[in-house]
């Protein structure tokens, strides 16, 4: 039975992670933070994994492009580097997966394979994965180091707030109609599946890097709102849950966000392989959702 360490346990992939092949150690941030390498030697040495999942990194994109830039650097950047760093002076026969974003890309020539390197990040958050990317990519390389990387896009799962909870919330919490942009485009990717993929890639042979997201057609946040929502009255029949209070709009529209979002990040998933459906994945998304929140 493989050891895997898992960081960031606690977050929204992490707490998905599970397999009875695998003996899973998930510390928590304050003991083994992946900034701190000092931490992640100590947890090395005593636990000894032969997988590392970093399922950790610093996710709010606006936070990241003001007060927050260091720390999206140190977590994202930094962090993954560290890791491979560790993993490295351990000697040990240890394999690295890590997560990392769509928003590496500018989102101006979509779909993106895993040999696309052409653009540039348009903010600093998907700077940040992208260096990370490409350091512990070098390191390892040099290293002979077994890395898997993953690229993924639009995470949605239970842990911490995300876009479908956010769309029935503001119905629940208004009468006004809800506006979602319809010139923003990628593929949702379900937090599940993608902790599945981690399992997939640290307990198999494959290595290098991988795009994955769900199946189907790419879509704009404003057609995935409709679905959410299609979903939502489905399961409930409340008349709070009508598609047609979501209205479209063009970021412009909407005020000023501190980063900038890249317009069209779809991946090509043809090297990973088939993965479940976007569609069905947020139908039993919200209907489990739905389940637990209170007064519905």
């Amino acid at each position: 039975m493989k050891r895997v360490l898992v960081l960031g346990r606690n977050g929204m992939v992490g707490k998905e992670i599970d397999n009875p092949e695998i003996e899973i150690y998930g510390p928590s941030r304050d003991a083994c933070n992946i900034s701190n390498p000092a931490h992640i030697s100590s947890f090395l040495s005593s636990i000894k994994p032969d997988v590392i999942i970093n399922a950790a990194g610093f996710t709010d994109v606006d936070a990241a492009e003001k007060d927050k830039y260091y720390e999206a650097f140190e977590v994202n950047c930094n962090g993954p580097f560290h890791l491979a760093k560790a993993i490295a002076d351990s000697k040990r026969d240890t394999k690295l997966v890590h997560i990392s974003s769509d928003f590496v890309f500018a989102g101006r020539h979509a779909p993106y394979s895993e040999e696309n390197t052409d653009e540039v990040p348009v903010n600093a958050y998907g700077m940040s994965k992208l260096f990370g990317d490409i350091l512990s990519t070098k390191l390892c390389e040099e290293a002979g180091i077994k890395l898997a990387i993953i690229r993924t896009s639009w995470v949605f799962g239970s842990g911490r707030p995300n876009f479908p909870e956010a769309i029935l919330k503001k119905l629940l919490n208004t009468s006004e109609p809800v506006r979602v942009v319809d010139d923003q485009v990628g593929v949702p990717t379900l937090a599940k599946d993608l902790a599945e993929a981690c399992v997939n890639l640290a307990i198999g042979d494959r290595v290098g890097l991988f795009n994955f997201r769900n199946s189907g057609e790419s879509c704009s946040r404003y057609t995935w709102a409709r679905s959410i929502v299609r979903a939502a009255f489905s399961a409930t029949g409340r008349k709070e849950f009508s598609v047609e209070r979501i209205l479209p709009c063009a970021t412009d529209d909407l005020p000023r966000r501190a980063a900038k979002r890249p317009f069209n990040t779809t991946l090509s998933i043809d090297k990973y392989g088939p993965t479940p459906d976007w569609e069905t994945a947020t139908i039993s998304h919200v209907e489990k959702v739905l389940k637990e929140w209170p007064l519905l």
